[in-house]
């Protein structure tokens, strides 16, 4: 008996482990892998015919973003972010789509590498909101931010399958319902027992319990002994 409970105890462990903890991996120019079967996937936002745009603050420029396939800029289609003047014909590509790199720390970080030393990062908000993309700022110079608000940024279930951590609950929950269903069926029905002794292991898991109640008690006898102790001192 103390075998099975030391291995639902591991069963346990290993669920943490697998269920809630992994690396981030990078599965395409616009797809991020997160732990837990999870995923953001920006390919509804793919739209280099109407790409996203936003005015920049003085209103000179316009700044266009595609996160997916890339868009024409300086007659270059390599870009997903381009800046173009609204006086004149100029363009700076400033996010080269095959530069990208994403990241996820409670919310999805774009960044890209663009021509002259230029940097850009989107960072992609989970919202309700319907795709709201805007420029922030140029700070410092050739340094650009931008804030794109989606639900597309949210991260969703890479599919239905289960991970394995719940899998492991889900075994050591059927497999502790059946041990006592199964258990006080045969002592109930095959056995004829009654009371108390239709629990499966009852003076087991009688002395488990004070087995527990015995160390947390002790537990907390050395921690008020401790205490004391400093206190004298």
């Amino acid at each position: 008996m103390k075998l099975f409970v030391e291995y639902c105890v591991f069963f346990l462990f290993l669920s943490q482990i697998f269920g809630y903890y992994g690396h981030f991996l990078e599965s395409s120019k616009c797809k991020l892998a997160l732990p837990n079967n999870q995923k953001v996937d920006l390919t509804p936002l793919d739209n280099p015919n109407d790409p996203m745009s936003s005015p920049d603050i003085v209103g000179d420029y316009k700044f266009f973003y595609n996160p997916c396939t890339p868009i024409s800029c300086k007659k270059s289609k390599t870009s997903a972010i381009c800046q173009k003047s609204l006086t004149s014909e100029d363009e700076f590509n400033i996010g080269i789509l095959k530069t990208i790199i994403l990241t996820f720390n409670y919310s999805l970080s774009i960044d890209y590498n663009g021509d002259g030393d230029r940097l850009s990062t989107v960072n992609c908000v989970c919202s309700k909101v319907e795709n709201n993309f805007k420029f922030i700022k140029e700070d410092p110079e050739k340094t650009y931010i931008f804030e794109l608000n989606s639900k597309w940024c949210c991260p969703r279930n890479e599919n239905n399958s289960l991970s394995l951590g719940s899998i492991l609950l889900i075994v050591f929950f059927s497999v502790i319902i059946s041990y006592f269903v199964l258990g006080f069926v045969i002592l109930k029905f095959l056995m004829k027992k009654t009371g108390k002794e239709t629990i499966p292991h009852y003076d087991v898991w009688l002395s488990f319990g004070k087995n527990i109640k015995t160390g947390v008690s002790f537990s907390f006898s050395k921690l008020k002994s401790s205490k004391d102790t400093y206190d004298t001192l």
